[in-house]
Order: structure tokens, then sequence, then C-alpha cells
């Protein structure tokens, strides 16, 4: 495994060259809606660390054209969560946010401790709902990486690795808002490959309620992190419907039972 982590992390570091060349604000107004701001309403999509190596043409194709405008801000600070959340209200005063009807959020894993923070500190009235994107299984990355790869973290993201595996998620009270959690229960290919540190951590949960963070709605999705960035498609349909009615539907909400593993093992 020591191999293929080698190769994989050459991997994201010539990744993180062209990110950084690329890296911009994503701003898609739905052109069929002739409507003042006033009376539209918008998705803020706040990616993680996987928009990194995945970027964001498949949130792009799932959420685009659907009714909404759609933001996706190039928020991430490599300094410390803070720093997130100071480049999110830049973004949220430069595009008028606070002027939409309604705006709803898609918070993935940093997305999540940023977006409470920021609520914390700039609470916008015109938030209507946000589904968390959560993973027991990815969310023990940033801690692993910080105590076995220190070097190859900060190169690639600064001291935000750091900041978030020392940081414990502080949830979001907003009695007003509607919130859901999509729980994943797949692993990564790159927790694959720390899968003998892994098995030292205490057993994971998959249950709603460990994620400390109230909810109104929950599911489960057999789609790792990876995938919620190159085949979030599989699950657009069922955030848009929370979006639109605070539930999610006709979904999954027992924890899946598949081996998180399997498709590594297969593989092997």
């Amino acid at each position: 495994m020591q191999k293929g982590l080698i190769t994989y992390s050459l991997f994201l570091l010539l990744i993180l060259n062209s990110f950084a060349l690329h890296a911009r604000d994503i701003v898609k107004r739905d052109k069929k809606n002739s409507a003042p701001i006033e009376e539209r309403e918008a998705i803020l999509i706040l990616s993680g660390l996987g928009s990194v190596a995945h970027g964001t043409k498949d949130q792009k194709q799932s959420f685009c054209e659907k009714g909404y405008d759609v933001f996706i801000p190039d928020y991430l600070s490599r300094r410390s969560i803070d720093g997130c959340v100071k480049n999110l209200q830049h973004f949220a005063e430069k595009y008028q946010l606070a002027k939409y009807e309604k705006v709803h959020v898609l918070c993935y894993i940093v997305g999540s401790w940023t977006f409470n923070r920021w609520y914390e500190r700039f609470p916008m009235a015109n938030i209507g709902s946000v589904v968390y994107d959560r993973s027991p299984l990815q969310e023990t990355l940033p801690p692993i990486m910080r105590d076995e790869d220190p070097l190859f973290s900060r190169l690639l993201f600064g001291k935000l690795t750091f900041d978030l595996a020392d940081t414990p998620y502080k949830p979001l009270v907003a009695p007003g808002i509607k919130m859901g959690i999509l729980i994943e229960c797949k692993a990564t290919k790159f927790l694959w490959l720390k899968y003998d540190t892994f098995l030292k951590l205490p057993p994971r949960t998959f249950d709603p309620e460990q994620f400390n963070q109230r909810f109104d709605d929950y599911c489960y999705f057999f789609l790792s992190h990876d995938d919620m960035y190159t085949s979030i498609h599989e699950a657009s349909p069922t955030i848009l419907k929370f979006f639109k009615t605070g539930i999610f539907g006709e979904v999954n909400r027992e924890a899946c039972s598949e081996d998180p593993f399997k498709t590594y093992r297969k593989n092997k």
C-alpha cells in the first residue's frame, strides 16, 4: 500500500499545481428565470478538499438550470478555517447573496465547519435549508494525515488540514433553517491506502446522531467522498428535493450494509 500511497500523493500534488492556477469562483445564473434577485432562490455549494482533485464539473451539471442560481465559491484558505470564513463572507458580499429570497446550502466536510462558523458570525436571514454531506469514514483522514503525513498535508493544503483535524465540530443552532444530513457509506481510495491506521481507530458509527448536528431528515448513499464530486448526479435529485420540501423523500434511512472498502478489495 505504501507504493500506492506515494504514487497517489504525487498525482495529487500535480493536481494541486493545476488547481492553484485555475481556481475561481463559479456563478451560474438560471437563464430561464428573469425575476429580480429578491424573487429568486440560489444554491450555495461549499466544496471541500476533494475539489482540488475532482473539480466542479458534475456539480454544475447536476444543479444548474434547475430553477436556481448556483454559486460555488473558491473559498478554501490554506491558512485556517477562519480564513475560509473570511473568504466566504467576501464572496457573499460580492454576489449579494443576502438579497435573494432564499439561499439553500450544500456543505461538504470543510464546508460544514466553515458554514456553521460563518453563519454564527454573519447570520443571513434568507438561508432556507442546509444539506450536510458527512462521512464517519472520510472525517478520520484529517487527523490521520496530520499524524502520519504532516509534510505532504502541508504541501497540499497548507495549515487547513491541521486546523480541521484539531477543531471539534460546532453544530449550527438556527431553528428556522431546515437541516438534512446526507451520510456517505463508502470509503475513498485514499482512506483505503490508510486502511491499517483506520483499523486502529475506535469503531465508526453511521448513526446520524453522532454528527452532533440537529437535523430534520437524513439519508444514506453508498457513495464515497470522491463520488460526491464525480458522481453527485446520483444524489442531486434527493438534495434538490430537500431544498424544495425540507425532507429527502423516499430514500434509504438504514445504514448501508455493504462493506465500505469492497471496491478496493476486489481490485487488490
